[in-house]
This record gives C-alpha cells, structure tokens and sequence, in this order.
C-alpha cells in the first residue's frame, strides 16, 4: 500500500505548504460544504461563514486554482435582510459563468424555519451576477446542479409545512444561462432528504436517499430512484434493505450504477450496487470499524473510493477507503490525521480541505 503526499498532510503545522496545499484565506468561522471540480485545475468550493454572535451562517464561494497554486476570488453570497443566513451547498460552470446553488433560512427557531433555493450566477473574476431564488414550495432544499452550455438544473425536494412535516414534494427547476427561468416542474408523490446523492442524464434524475412519501405512494425508506421530469413520472424505484440509522454515503455513477454504503454501530460495512434499470445486482458486507460519515466519491478500477470519518469524542479524523467490488475486500489507502472536509475525486486525485494551524482552511489535493 502507497501512501502520497496527503499522509503527511496533518502531522504537522507546516505539512500542508510542503504538500502543496492552497490557503484560502478566508475569515475565521470557514467551513467547506462541497468542492466541485471545474476542469483546467480549477476547484470551487462552497461553503459557510460562522458568526457566533448571531448564530448566523453566510454563504461563501472560493475559487481555487491548482495550476497557477493560489485562490482567483472568494465570495460571500448575500442574501434578504429578513432572513438569518444562508450556506452554499454546490458549484457549476458553462465555462463562462460560474453558478452557485446556496439555501437561505428565515428564522432561527426550528420550529418556524423555513429554506429557500437560489441559484446565483458569477463572473469568471468572481462578481456577482444575478440571483434567482426557485418557487418551488414551503419549505424547500437541495440535492443536485447540472450546467450545460444552453441549461441551468437544479433538484430538490420540498415540504408543505415546516420541520419535514410534509406534504412532501420534489422538483426540477431550469434556467437559461443568463438565469432567466425555463420552468419548474413538480411532483407530488414525496420527498428525498437533502443528503441524497443523485445526477442528471438530459430530464431524467436519478436520486438515492431516505424517501419521504405522501399518503397512497409508497413507504418510508432508504430508496434509488429514476424518475422522468418531462412527462412527470417515476420510470422506477427500488427500496435498499438498509437500517435507517445506520451512517449512509451513495454515488450515482456515471457507469449507470448507484452505490450504497453503510456503517453499522456493530462495525459492519455492507455494500449495495442498485444497476441501470433499479434492480439490486450485488450487496456484501465487510467488517470495518463504525464510520460517523460517508462520502462514496468514485469508482476506480472495479473499486469504490470512500472517504470515511472516525468520530471518537471531539475528535474526527478521516481515511480514504478501497472496497474491492469484485474481492469483497476493503483497506484503507489512505489515513488521515485530522478530518479532511469536503472530499472528493477528480480523476486519480482525491482533493478536500483541512484546517492548518496558524493558517486557517487549506485546500488540499494528493495521489492514492
């Protein structure tokens, strides 16, 4: 087993700068939320700004690039003076423009919060173009960005009241490149939660997560779903037998595939691979010690690429993860000393951020 320049990324101070990493700098209270790759060695990352004062959250984008190894801007999101904050949840680009999807909260107390989805559109230097926020519900969050060269996709899921309390909802909303809308097309048959994983193929989405259903359409559950936003129909659905307490982490591939894994209190890891047309083509369980977060990033080789976070008390730490589809084998390729944030897979590269003492958040990029 070959370790990168990563194991040494967090054993100490100034491991990040001789590992190449990239300071954001950015103020104190940075979090990375997701980091999307945008091709030429750019990365942006969506994130949040923490101010305890409040508490609020402010949405901030972060544009980073590899080649040039420095940040071309960051940029906070702003958002109505009657609500309390916002968070950035996921980056695109057209190779133009550059579109970020944030969700904003209008009230501190859980019990009358509501969320709202805006796309917001940036210049390639980071100015702030446009803003659109989608009217698609009550309460509404977020789960998957496709941009193309013509259209703007976003994906989501809505309640009728506050809480997830339902009636539950999904939808797809488009845009012209310009932001101007194209529509927003609505189901009612139920809701994902905001941690599916799911991915667009022209109007059809595919999505995986705990499935919230309205009365007469189904039951809950932890479900893959591939559903026709044109003619307004679900072409399938299957239901994975998976605990719902269990830590979950799914990848819709772009082989056709969708994975599911989960970790077990117990330390079982069990593995799912739901095909192209919803039926359940394999599943195996490994023994691996209890993971408090999954982040299934790749298919590699015939093997999954999992980053996986050991929660033990206050700390957290992160590995990256090898599981053998064929073998029914996993190793840790990789450990970590600390929790990389935001990880991801850009070709045979994992990326994420860390925070460097002395230095704040660090974006950070290695070979397996």
């Amino acid at each position: 087993m070959r370790f990168g320049a990563g194991a040494m990324l967090l054993q100490g101070s100034l491991a990040w700068a001789q590992a190449g990493g990239i300071a954001l700098g950015t103020p104190e209270g940075f979090s990375a939320n997701r980091i999307d790759a945008l091709g030429d060695g750019r990365y942006c990352i969506s994130g949040s700004l923490f101010d305890d004062t409040g508490p609020t959250w402010t949405a901030m984008v972060v544009m980073v690039d590899t080649r040039a190894r420095r940040v071309l801007w960051r940029a906070p999101v702003p958002y109505p003076h009657d609500d309390v904050g916002n968070t950035a949840a996921a980056c695109g680009s057209d190779g133009h423009s550059i579109y970020a999807v944030t969700v904003e909260s209008t009230q501190s107390s859980e019990a009358l919060k509501q969320h709202f989805v805006v796309v917001n559109r940036f210049s390639a230097a980071g100015k702030l173009e446009k803003q659109q926020r989608i009217p698609a519900g009550f309460d509404n969050w977020f789960y998957s960005l496709a941009v193309s060269a013509s259209d703007v996709a976003v994906a989501g899921s809505t309640s009728g009241s506050t809480q997830m309390d339902g009636p539950f909802g999904s939808f797809v909303a488009r845009f012209k490149p310009d932001l101007t809308p194209a529509g927003v097309t609505q189901l009612a048959s139920g809701a994902f939660d905001s941690d599916s994983a799911a991915s667009f193929d022209g109007d059809l989405l595919r999505v995986t997560g705990e499935f919230f259903p309205n009365k007469g359409e189904g039951h809950k559950g932890y479900a893959v779903s591939k559903v026709d936003y044109a003619r307004k129909r679900y072409l399938w659905s299957t239901y994975v037998p998976v605990d719902l307490r269990s830590t979950k982490g799914a990848l819709s591939a772009t082989d056709g595939n969708t994975y599911l894994v989960a970790s077990a209190s117990s330390g079982a890891l069990s593995v799912t691979t739901v095909d192209r047309v919803g039926k359940i083509s394999s599943t195996f369980a490994v023994k691996a010690e209890p993971f408090c977060k999954l982040n299934v990033a790749a298919v590699d080789g015939g093997a999954l690429k999992v980053f996986a976070d050991v929660c033990k008390g206050e700390k957290t730490s992160s590995q990256l993860l090898s599981i053998d589809l064929s073998a029914h084998t996993v190793v840790t390729a990789q450990p970590f000393k600390a929790q990389l944030q935001a990880p991801g897979f850009d070709g045979g590269n994992w990326f994420g951020v860390v925070e460097a003492e002395g230095h704040g958040p660090v974006f950070v990029s290695g070979s397996k």
